[in-house]
Parts: structure tokens; sequence; C-alpha cells
């Protein structure tokens, strides 16, 4: 059972890698390096600068990074802005006040970390 979409999952990785890198990176390297569509990493890093957590320059030397330190940058606030909502299934027979009930918990929860901590845990896992 997944309950991020893919979507948030690609822009979770994005801010690792500009948090693992410090510097001016290219969409593709970070593409590269995931394995992930440059074309679709692109679409996300427009709707994360649009959202504030990320910086780009254009041009020849251009490229993005974080627009912020990593230890402001909150993981539910970051999925606050990558989800629509969590949705059930068809097949869904819980009611949507549960659902949302759920759907808040699980950001709470996640509002308790930062991309700093995502960064500390992929350090140790390497």
């Amino acid at each position: 059972m997944a309950f991020l979409s893919r979507y948030s999952h690609y822009s979770l990785r994005l801010l690792v890698y500009l948090a693992l890198h410090d510097e001016l990176v290219t969409i593709g390297a970070a593409a590269q390096c995931y394995g992930i569509s440059r074309h679709h990493l692109a679409k996300i890093a427009i709707h994360l600068k649009h959202a504030g957590y990320v910086k780009t320059r254009p041009g020849l030397n251009g490229g993005i990074t974080l627009a912020r330190s990593a230890n402001n940058i909150v993981i539910g606030h970051v999925i606050r802005h990558t989800e629509s909502s969590v949705n059930c299934s068809l097949s869904c027979t819980l009611p949507d006040r549960i659902m949302n009930h759920a759907r808040n918990a699980f950001l709470q929860y996640l509002d308790q970390y930062t991309l700093a901590d995502l960064v500390t845990r992929h350090d140790r896992s390497a």
C-alpha cells in the first residue's frame, strides 16, 4: 500500500539530492542518479521552485539548489504541496471523515521531520 504518489516520492528524492550536494546541480545529474525522466524531474523542480523549496539559475552554467536550509524544510509541508489528497480506490469503504482524519494524522507525524533528518538517514544507510 503506497501512502505517497510517485510525484511526492520524486519530489523528496530531488530535495534529498540537493541537500546532499549543497551546490548548484543540474536536473540531468539528479535524474540520472535516480533513474527518473529528466523531463518529469524538471516539472517537479518548477513546482518546488514555486513552493519556495528550491531556486534555479537558468543558462549554460545554470542549475538548481535548495532555497533554504535542509533544517528549515519540513517534510509534512512538502507533502502538502505535492499531494492533492490521499485517495481511496473506488472500492474504499472508509467514510471521508475517517480518511481525512487519517490524512491529517499522517501529515502531522511528518511535520516532526525535516529534510535534514532524511539526509542524515540517507548518510547512515550509505
